[in-house]
């Protein structure tokens, strides 16, 4: 009687166990980092003010795999409070981190952190830097406190530069000059920077509400003005670097852009009307416009971003059905067919393709 009922309370045990593990979550896949010959890029999400959810998600081209959040993956920590920017100098890539006031430098293709540069003033105060461009060594961040931040990307050394910005939208290096746009201030205008002491040498008016500017493949400047969002539209300007001066201006709307060889890519995504996006393609060169035919069924209600493969012209275009859930990205062909969709982060904004 006595082995009968240890028998039964050692099934007993053993069916616990046994129950135990068939019913335990199997654990988190550790994650791949991409070889050298892997093609990959990243989308920047850039979360919610307040909520320290800015991530990065990693697109393996070259076997479809996506990792999302890849930064914490990597590096064991968050990425911080809104990701504005990213952007790749030599084998370094430079994620700008708003709200955190930091500008984290990493490997470009391990996604692992380098350095965590501080973008503070004097008093410790975070000066909340926008954008990156680089020139000669140099990174040059704006920053929406009206400086802008020099950092030498050998020793990650840092000064500032006290512009009289009071919005810096955007900002980018060509001819030896860097531009940074001033949207709020007396006037819409570009402030030009000499990299070589440092200081505002001019500034040029621009339209109303200037943004994102770009370099385009003859040297030229690419500005995006925003217009008011009510009286006055958004336009595509080009200024040239050798005279400083806008040479052409084109009417058509736009929320955001990238370029790719001789041509910028645009979308235009309306606040008041949801699921209703264009698309154009801009010869840099020629000045000629052509709308791309993009299945808006196939779209988020928000597009927040494009960017083009430079391999073989898919389009990738990051959107989103509102902002406080997972976006998403949608690849069509150069000829508009959708290829494939994958879910990223909150916001997802800026595409970028490791060189």
């Amino acid at each position: 009687m006595k082995k009968t009922k240890l028998k039964m309370i050692l099934f007993a045990v053993m069916g616990c166990l046994f129950f135990a593990a068939c019913t335990k979550e199997d654990p988190e896949p550790e994650p791949v980092t991409p070889t050298s010959s892997d093609k990959i890029m990243y989308v920047v999400n850039e979360g919610i003010m307040d909520e320290n959810n800015a991530t990065l998600s990693l697109l393996n081209i070259t076997n479809g795999s996506i990792q999302n959040d890849y930064f914490q993956t990597q590096n064991n920590r968050p990425l911080g409070d809104v990701a504005n920017d990213l952007a790749q100098y030599g084998s370094k890539m430079y994620c700008v981190v708003n709200k955190s006031s930091t500008v984290e430098v990493l490997n470009a293709q391990t996604g692992k952190s380098i350095t965590q540069i501080k973008i503070i003033d004097g008093q410790q105060k975070g000066r909340q830097p926008n954008k990156i461009t680089f020139w000669k060594n140099k990174a040059y961040v704006c920053n929406f406190d009206g400086t802008v931040t020099r950092i030498d990307t050998a020793t990650f050394s840092i000064d500032n530069l006290e512009t009289g910005t009071i919005y810096a939208g955007g900002i980018c290096a060509a001819n030896n000059k860097v531009y940074v746009s001033n949207s709020m201030g007396a006037s819409p205008e570009l402030s030009v920077i000499n990299p070589d002491n440092f200081t505002v040498v001019k500034t040029i008016p621009v339209a109303v509400n200037p943004g994102k500017i770009e370099l385009d493949a003859q040297g030229n400047l690419l500005l995006l003005s925003q217009g008011d969002y009510v009286a006055t539209p958004s336009c595509l300007q080009k200024i040239n670097t050798q005279t400083d001066a806008v040479v052409q201006t084109y009417n058509n709307k736009a929320s955001g852009f990238c370029i790719n060889g001789d041509y910028a890519y645009a979308y235009l995504s309306e606040w008041d009307t949801p699921g209703v996006s264009s698309f154009f393609r801009l010869n840099t060169q020629t000045g000629s416009i052509e709308n791309l035919a993009l299945d808006n069924s196939q779209l988020s209600n928000i597009i927040y971003g494009i960017g083009i493969n430079p391999d073989n012209g898919d389009i990738y275009v990051s959107g989103m059905m509102s902002y406080s859930e997972p976006g998403d990205v949608v690849c069509f062909d150069k000829n508009g067919s959708k290829k494939s969709k994958f879910e990223v982060g909150v916001c997802p904004s800026k595409i970028v393709f490791v060189k």
